[in-house]
């Protein structure tokens, strides 16, 4: 390029469009369509404020903001290079959908849908409600920002993301800071190459940090003979959060990321290869019927709260010493790897680690069993499946190949003659992840 006859163009937007109507007045039933939103403004220097207690700041802004909005959509268009985030969807909002549209080299985040719990009173809903993320392809954004996400969900609920692809992205690709409402449903989504410039989470992030969420539990020496009860975390997470028949892939992290106190999920029918699942702290978490293929760690519980109601139940893990990368977690440095089924950091002082481990098949290449359990009072342990067993867990689960159709190419059902279906595992759908035929194919890549 030549840059004496080059033509400069500097951007002096922040924001393109604005939808701004009041609760009482909103903004209603107009769509965007085909267009391309290019070269806003950075908003990395301007003011970013915390939304909740987790560990996100963010700036309330994007090239298309809406605030006060009614059913409208913003469907089949570009965010090409936008400076900052690219959809803010701020505070009240009701059935806004974005759909169809792809989202590169974005300054900061993809799609926000984010409310203000402090100024929600009486008959104010000053927060999203009942929105859509859907059919969307997102990668290589977060070029300025790092705390970023294809999809972030903060004070909100009944917020749907569904069938994006995304990857290529600094930090997770979905992540939900708080616990407030939930409802959300996450589905379909095909996740890779994520967490790609930050640690310590997986392409799936949340945080709990509510009413009864303990820092000091959290964060600091661990007391030997007590641990902190699980609290009423429904007043503050009312409604479950769904996450199901997603792919996530990846090489490092812990996969589904459930952090700090992240309670009321339903988690089942999801392919995470390369990476697993992790609980700490929070309640009311089901895992069923979910496939954990060589996870860089394996399944955790971190942390666990008293009578926490936790089940993890019809679950496939198949783990691998050689593919192991294990994450460095407070107080707990984990280099060596022997191929765990399992992870616990500080168990409850009190009761049982979790409601119900059980009916699960396991398979690792060390050809045997083994839980890795660090203590409250720092000991360290390796327990075998006796041992296992005799604290009342994985009663009836099988160590044991649960028998892949095609794992190459990606198909992960189970043959006919599995020890995981005589367990109570179903089959699930393979291949449906990410976008659908009805994304444009002027945007597909």
């Amino acid at each position: 390029m030549d840059l004496e006859t080059a033509t400069v163009e500097v951007p002096l937007l922040q924001q393109a469009v604005r939808f701004l109507g009041t609760q009482d007045e909103p903004v209603h039933d107009i769509a965007f369509s085909g267009f391309r939103f290019a070269h806003t403004a950075s908003t990395f220097l301007e003011e970013y404020s915390v939304p909740s207690l987790s560990d996100w700041a963010i700036h309330r802004g994007g090239t298309v903001f809406l605030r006060g909005a009614r059913n409208c959509r913003i469907e089949n268009c570009w965010f090409d290079a936008v400076g900052g985030n690219a959809v803010f969807v701020n505070n009240h909002n009701r059935g806004v959908v974005v759909t169809g549209c792809k989202f590169t080299e974005t300054g900061d985040s993809a799609m926000c849908f984010v409310g203000s719990l402090e100024l929600t009173n009486g008959t104010q809903r000053n927060f999203p409600y009942e929105c859509q993320a859907t059919n969307n392809l997102v990668h290589d954004c977060g070029v300025f920002g790092k705390q970023t996400a294809g999809v972030y969900i903060s004070r909100a609920k009944r917020i749907t993301a569904g069938h994006n692809l995304m990857y290529n992205l600094p930090r997770a690709g979905i992540c939900i800071g708080d616990g407030t409402w939930g409802g959300h449903l996450i589905e379909y989504n095909h996740l890779h190459d994520t967490c790609r410039e930050t640690g310590d989470h997986g392409p799936f992030n949340a945080w709990g940090r509510d009413k009864y969420w303990c820092l000091v539990q959290s964060h600091t020496e661990y007391l030997q003979d007590r641990s902190h009860y699980a609290g009423e975390v429904l007043v503050d997470a009312m409604e479950p959060v769904i996450i199901r028949h997603n792919f996530f892939e990846e090489r490092a992290g812990w996969g589904l990321d459930l952090d700090d106190g992240a309670s009321n999920y339903e988690i089942y029918n999801n392919l995470c290869a390369g990476v697993s699942m992790k609980l700490r702290e929070g309640a009311y978490r089901t895992i069923y019927n979910n496939i954990w293929v060589n996870g860089a760690n394996s399944p955790c519980f971190h942390v666990g709260n008293e009578d926490n109601h936790d089940r993890y139940v019809r679950n496939i893990t198949v783990m691998s010493a050689a593919r192991m990368r294990p994450e460095h977690d407070l107080n707990f440095e984990m280099d060596a790897s022997y191929g765990e089924i399992y992870t616990l950091i500080a168990p409850p002082a009190r009761g049982p680690w979790l409601e119900e481990i059980d009916y699960n098949c396991f398979y690792s290449d060390v050809g045997e069993f083994a839980a890795r359990v660090e203590m409250r009072e720092g000991e360290r342990r390796k327990y075998s499946l006796e041992e296992w067993r005799a604290l009342g867990f994985d009663l009836h689960s099988v160590f044991a190949d649960p028998l892949f159709v095609d794992p190459g190419n990606n198909d992960y059902r189970v043959k006919p003659d599995s020890p995981a279906l005589k367990l109570g595992f179903e089959n699930f759908e393979m291949g449906n992840w990410g976008l659908t035929d009805e994304f444009p194919d002027v945007w597909r890549d």
